[in-house]
């Protein structure tokens, strides 16, 4: 189901991208095949190159404001493994019955 989602969303983002783009080719005047003056040329750069540079800026404004330093990823690496930790103490519990001494597993949380 998820499989079928997933490749209905890239062909309805790609059915979407040929029709911005066609329709922009279409607004500023563009004949596929025939002659372009120097105005539709640059208003056809500007088509293609001015929403890859906003794009871009916004992607490296996000990028520089994640708060993802070292000591956060530290952080985060002991999360998971307190998490995996806990996992796999439940699934000892889930089919023996009994807890496990995470001590003796030889296996730091830290």
């Amino acid at each position: 189901l998820f499989y079928s989602l997933l490749t209905m969303t890239n062909k309805v983002g790609a059915a979407f991208a040929v029709f911005i783009g066609f329709t922009l080719l279409d607004q500023i005047g563009f004949k596929a095949g025939g002659e372009n003056s120097d105005e539709i040329l640059s208003q056809l750069r500007m088509v293609y190159v001015w929403p890859a540079v906003l794009v871009s800026v916004a992607v490296a404004v996000i990028i520089w404001r994640f708060p993802l330093d070292e000591a956060t990823q530290v952080e985060n690496r002991k999360v998971l493994e307190r998490r995996s930790l806990d996992a796999a103490a439940a699934a000892i519990i889930d089919r023996t019955g009994e807890p496990s001494d995470a001590q003796s597993s030889g296996i730091s949380a830290d």
